[in-house]
């Protein structure tokens, strides 16, 4: 379950679905930049906002753009006319609509050819403007192209705007570090993601908090939180889990450990912690079946040669 740096994957996963709720809200018509709703016109329908635009209103060339990334009831989806609209509002100088445009030749579809140094011109122009989500999307391409540091800076500019994809982001990188310093900004990221009611920032930040046997009974409320949030998810549970272990509460670890294996039966790092928790609890032919799974389980060769320690001091 430990990737490069002695990372978690369970940190990745959480970051993938923030990043999917980054796209939800680029396709959510009628709401800022944070996700909130704007107040709506006495006419919003489609022949209202085409006369608008078509009269050089910024504005409604942005919600025209953006009623054809989403499918909805008046249009169906339809990113080239989406895009003709996005910089037509990004010429005019609109930093939310470049990052639109950034976006739509970032991925391409329905109608429009993929083009990623045209998408990095547009999210370098939104990112200079100030946009959090041109911010955002600039850092994480800086990132693909191996500018961290550049990246960084990025991802903070708009991680400080609430951007809770960056956050995110900005703990899971911070984590990855494996340092003191690195920890200790994850703690500030997840807590500003967790905040805003992330249930992966909370998992992320009770799972390090539990890796580091600091603030367990913070960390306790914090991972039972993101459980009762998504209460199937294998990941939080095992989280919920190992800190029940960290705090000595073994019966009901192994509990939790269980019931996430349920969930993610062939995940090593709930198989080790089951292995861990059996082992405290004097189980040592299940801690020796539950190891030799995470064994076979793991790519990673030096999670694999710590489990082949486990196993060879049972033998002892």
């Amino acid at each position: 379950m430990l990737n490069e740096g002695n990372m978690d994957i369970r940190i990745f996963r959480t970051a993938s679905l923030c990043f999917c709720a980054v796209l939800l809200l680029f396709a959510a018509a009628g709401c800022d930049s944070s996700g909130k709703p704007q107040p709506k016109d006495s006419d919003n329908s489609i022949t209202a906002l085409q006369e608008k635009a078509a009269g050089g209103d910024i504005a409604a060339m942005v919600a025209l753009g953006r009623m054809f990334l989403d499918d909805n009831k008046d249009v169906e989806i339809n990113y080239a006319e989406a895009l003709k609209w996005f910089e037509a509002a990004s010429a005019k100088g609109s930093a939310e609509a470049a990052a639109y445009c950034g976006y739509i030749c970032h991925y391409g579809g329905y109608g429009v050819e993929k083009d990623k140094q045209k998408a990095l011109s547009y999210y370098k122009m939104s990112a200079e403007k100030g946009d959090q989500r041109g911010q955002f999307f600039y850092g994480q391409r800086l990132m693909d192209d191996g500018n961290q540091t550049a990246a960084e800076a990025w991802l903070e500019k708009s991680a400080e705007q609430g951007m809770l994809a960056a956050q995110l982001t900005l703990g899971d990188l911070y984590y990855a570090q494996n340092t003191a310093a690195g920890a200790a900004k994850a703690v500030k990221w997840y807590k500003r993601a967790a905040d805003q009611e992330c249930p992966g920032a909370m998992n992320n930040l009770a799972y390090l908090w539990a890796e580091q046997g600091k603030e367990l009974d913070k960390a306790l409320i914090l991972a039972g939180k993101a459980v009762s949030m998504d209460p199937d998810n294998g990941a939080f549970i095992d989280t919920l889990g190992w800190i029940m272990f960290k705090k000595g509460r073994y019966n009901e670890a192994l509990g939790r450990l269980t019931e996430a294996e349920r969930l993610n039966s062939e995940d090593a790092g709930i198989l080790d912690h089951l292995g861990e928790t059996c082992l405290k609890l004097g189980k040592k032919a299940e801690a020796a079946q539950y190891w030799s799974r995470a064994l076979e389980q793991s790519a990673d060769q030096e999670f694999k040669e710590k489990i082949q320690q486990k196993l060879n001091s049972l033998k002892k």
